[in-house]
């Protein structure tokens, strides 16, 4: 795997981001503890902050409760019609929650993933969304297989079913078109797993990949580096660069041709996301 540069943009205003999304030229961002999704200009700036579950009390404060009770955004999907839709990564019961957001209007859709989500479990025990991606006539989710003797997996859905079923407020099963594992390779031992999914500027599918030292879905451990990679026209891994460093790269956006940006999450809640940037050339 080649190296690449990589710089900091910005350190955030807040920890835990874990869903990158470029849309209506800005930058939208979504933290696995939170309940909002943060509008930044394109160098990083905090521009406003849009409540995705308005009406629902605050999240604890102490760690442990507030674990137990996040919905644990995970994906943040820029859809064609200009809506950012993003979803809980369905690891609990209460994680199956997604929220679909207009940036021109602000209205919000509570979305309820269990249809599609219990439908995934019987193939993926141990569900873990993870990024989420339109990709032609397709959404495509990634499963973040980071449990104990799981793998990876792309999962293919109909784009035009899971439109017709947000606008009934649902993620349907029927939409499923394909399941898709993969192996994505190890940095020092350590497995690397799917983190987000987004589309370069020539249209090809693409991941960041992090490797994680832990064997439980729902429990955090150290991270011995990520990656950023490339699929092929089969959906399986064609080239791959590794980023300097330790960071668990949970989010990836594209701006401009072999330009990428990246937020990463620390999984401590004092430590603020950094906004990364890298160019390949």
């Amino acid at each position: 795997m080649a190296v690449v540069g990589l710089r900091t943009l910005r350190e955030l205003d807040f920890a835990a981001a874990s869903g990158l999304a470029l849309a209506h030229d800005a930058l939208w961002v979504i933290a696995d503890d939170g309940l909002q999704l943060h509008r930044l200009s394109l160098s990083g700036a905090p521009l406003a902050r849009h409540d995705l579950f308005p009406g629902q009390a605050a999240l604890p404060i102490e760690p442990k409760p507030r674990k137990k009770a996040k919905p644990d955004l995970e994906a943040l999907c820029a859809l064609p019609d200009g809506r950012l839709l993003a979803l809980g990564s369905g690891s609990r019961r209460n994680r199956a929650r997604c929220s679909l957001f207009d940036p021109v209007t602000h209205e919000t859709r509570l979305i309820d993933a269990a249809p599609l989500y219990d439908s995934l479990e019987v193939d993926l025990p141990e569900l873990n969304i993870e990024g989420a991606c339109v990709f032609g006539n397709t959404l495509v989710l990634s499963h973040r297989g980071n449990s104990e003797g799981a793998s990876d997996a792309l999962v293919l859905l109909d784009w035009a079913s899971i439109l017709a079923s947000l606008a009934d407020g649902t993620l349907a099963a029927a939409a499923r078109l394909a399941l898709i594992p993969l192996q994505l390779g190890e940095i020092d031992g350590a497995r690397l797993t799917l983190t987000d999914l987004a589309t370069d500027h020539a249209g090809q599918l693409c991941y960041s990949a992090a490797a994680e030292v832990t064997e439980d879905r729902y429990d955090d451990g150290p991270c011995a580096g990520s990656v950023i990679g490339r699929f092929d026209a089969a959906f399986q891994p064609a080239q791959q660069w590794r980023l300097p460093g330790h960071f668990k790269v949970e989010g990836l956006a594209c701006p401009g041709t072999g330009e990428w940006l990246l937020v990463a999450d620390a999984d401590d809640p004092e430590v603020p996301s950094p906004l990364l940037r890298f160019t390949l050339s």
